[in-house]
This record gives structure tokens, C-alpha cells and sequence, in this order.
């Protein structure tokens, strides 16, 4: 029941956050001239915004739902930062061509990976499933952010104790970008 209590908590947290990047994203765009494209594809601004109302409330949903899991005990700091390092990858792919990657499903689909490979190992087929059914669909003009899906997939992958194994064998564990990367993917305890 706790969980549930603190995954409605940080789910409606990061709705309302959701929410004020309309906003935030229109100043934004006033003061870059009226260039909507380019504020749209910033990372703070991108992973906020959403397509549509079903798509808002499709992504909230599948987060609360991710958020019960013990596994994925984030904090919002943590789920903001997690999210921007997505939405900043998928931005650097748009230098390639790929299109501009929006909404918080690439943080959806990192806590998806992270439950479906911790809580039940048998369930790793799905999540390959899921992965070359994204892969196949990179170039599908449908508007959806298949490569922020499958950067949320390979960062939830890296997250689940790999990161932590890689971590402590490397020399330089003590540096502080290695302590800050800890920081924002190894979930609180």
C-alpha cells in the first residue's frame, strides 16, 4: 500500500511538471523569436510535453504503474534527470535526421525495462519483444519516439545492478561525474 501511496505522489508530481511546460515552453519560444521548433526540441522543454491528451494520460499511467514497483523507488529529482539525459540523447540525434523526441515515454520505458528484467527474470523475452518491435519501427512516420523507447529500454538494462558492477570495478569510481551518474540512475533505498 505504501508504494502505491508513493507512486500516486510522485506520479502526480511529475503530471504537474508536465503540465507547466506548456507554459514554460511558449515563453520559451517567445524568447527564441518565435522558433518553435527549436524550443520543442530542447531536452528540459521535450520530455514534458506531450502530442495530445490520450498520450498524456497514456504515459502518466504506465508511470504510476511503473513507479509501484520497490525497484524503481526514484525520486522526482531523479526521474526529472533520468528523463533529461533521454530526451538530451534523442536531441543529439536530431543532428542524424532522427525527428524530435517528446513526452516522458523514454522514462516510461526505463522504468518498464528496469521491473519486467528485476521482478521476474522470465519475463526478459517481453522486453526483447518490445525492443525489436521498436527497432523495426525506427523509421515509421507514425510520430512516435521509438528511439527515445529504446534509449529509455538500454539505460533501464544498464541501471539494474550492471551499472553498479561497473561502477565499483572502475579505478576512477571516486571521480565526481561517476558519483553523479550513481546519483541519478541507482534508485533511493
Amino acid at each position: 500500500m505504501e508504494r502505491i501511496k508513493i507512486s500516486l505522489v510522485d506520479t502526480s508530481k511529475m503530471a504537474l511538471i508536465c503540465i507547466a511546460a506548456y507554459p514554460a515552453g511558449l515563453i520559451l519560444m517567445l524568447l527564441l523569436g518565435g522558433n518553435a521548433d527549436l524550443a520543442i526540441s530542447l531536452p528540459i522543454i521535450s520530455g514534458f510535453i506531450h502530442q495530445s491528451l490520450s498520450h498524456f494520460f497514456f504515459n502518466i499511467l504506465l508511470l504510476f504503474f511503473s513507479l509501484i514497483y520497490k525497484g524503481n523507488s526514484y525520486n522526482i529529482k531523479q526521474m526529472v534527470a533520468i528523463l533529461v539525459v533521454i530526451q538530451t540523447l534523442c536531441f543529439i540525434l536530431t543532428f542524424f535526421g532522427v525527428p524530435t523526441s517528446i513526452g516522458i515515454s523514454g522514462l516510461v520505458y526505463f522504468l518498464m525495462t528496469r521491473f519486467l528484467i528485476d521482478f521476474k527474470k522470465i519475463l526478459i523475452p517481453l522486453i526483447v519483444i518490445i525492443s525489436i518491435g521498436e527497432l523495426s519501427s525506427l523509421n515509421d512516420p507514425d510520430g512516435i519516439s521509438h528511439w527515445g523507447h529504446l534509449i529509455g529500454i538500454v539505460l533501464g538494462f544498464i541501471s539494474l545492478g550492471y551499472l553498479n558492477s561497473l561502477i565499483q570495478k572502475h579505478r576512477y569510481q571516486n571521480l565526481r561525474l561517476i558519483q553523479v551518474i550513481r546519483n541519478i540512475f541507482v534508485p533511493q533505498q
